[in-house]
């Protein structure tokens, strides 16, 4: 059985994203959280990393994708 890869979700602040966050959470899927602000990241009860990349600069999305 293959792993299931971590999911990157966009938007994650607003209140879909932020939903799709939380349900992938709950089913212990691994995800990273790209939003323009860290702090309005959703807090989830799980460890996850929340990165603020450059959405206009292709190196920093692919790093932040990585």
């Amino acid at each position: 059985m293959s792993e299931i890869p971590r999911l990157a979700v966009t938007g994650s602040n607003g209140a879909v994203g932020g939903r799709v966050a939380r349900r992938l959470a709950d089913a212990g899927v691994g995800q990273r959280l790209l939003v323009r602000t860290a702090g309005d990241a959703p807090d989830l009860d799980r460890a996850v990393p929340v990165e603020v990349p450059d959405y206009g600069d292709f190196d920093a999305m692919k790093a932040a994708l990585s």
